[in-house]
């Protein structure tokens, strides 16, 4: 957990210009909303009143808190963290339509995202990356808010996780209906059973001895062993 303390914390020159962006009118507080936003709909943040408040009236603003939200869930879905809904999917290329700008603004989340462990850049995003920097920095700038964001998370679970929970109980469901794994089993069928094999431990059963009558012995004596056939249940041992 302290390892991914460590790579959640910004360094000193994000923090001084996620403080610089803040100056501009709070833009760099807006920037960082929508990403909220989007880590919040995948269960990783909590989004507080003033940034729910704040989101909801950019989204008024002809949906612009949406659409950088939704480059956020774009780059969530690469990382394996969450799937895009058919509305996010539509808006999302409708964007790169748009001289590639929806791909452009994801590549400085997806560089957050890797400078923290939970994302992978590809070699195209890492050269538009620098390519972005060069102009300005603005690849940079736009990545800042981003590690903010992502500062103000405890800890990123592995992928996948969220979808353990039961949605039923809030319980950690087994492969079926909550029991533990394990090979199939007929309740109504016994144990394995071995037809050459005893009744115990697989040993083989002791011979039966059916009494006869002897004169000799007073009328009772060991008669014949006789071995029970495989499959058979053994018959019960007589006193000699």
């Amino acid at each position: 957990m302290t390892a991914m303390a460590e790579r959640l914390r910004y360094t000193a020159a994000e923090q001084f210009w996620y403080v610089v962006q803040c100056f501009a009118f709070g833009a760099g507080y807006f920037a960082k909303v929508p990403v909220k936003k989007a880590l919040s709909e995948v269960g990783l943040a909590q989004m507080t009143g003033a940034e729910q408040f704040w989101y909801a009236l950019r989204c008024v603003a002809f949906g612009h808190a949406y659409f950088a939200k939704v480059r956020v869930k774009k780059a969530l879905s690469e990382a394996g963290r969450t799937q895009l809904t058919g509305a996010e999917q539509f808006w999302y290329a409708l964007q790169c339509v748009a001289f590639g700008a929806g791909y452009l603004a994801k590549v400085s989340v997806k560089k957050a995202f890797s400078d923290v462990g939970i994302a992978q850049m590809t070699s195209a995003e890492e050269a538009w990356y620098v390519v972005r920097c060069i102009g300005f920095g603005a690849g940079y700038f736009a990545k800042v808010p981003v590690k903010k964001a992502l500062s103000e998370v405890a800890q990123i679970p592995a992928p996948g996780y969220s979808q353990v929970a039961s949605t039923a109980h809030g319980q950690l469901p087994g492969p079926a209906y909550g029991q533990l794994p394990g090979p199939a089993y007929d309740q109504n069928a016994g144990p394995a059973y071995d037809q050459n094999a005893g009744p115990a431990y697989g040993q083989a059963p002791e011979p039966v001895y059916r009494p006869t009558s002897d004169p000799a012995h007073d009328g009772l004596h060991p008669g014949p062993a006789v071995m029970p056939q495989p499959g058979q249940a053994p018959e019960p041992h007589s006193t000699p």
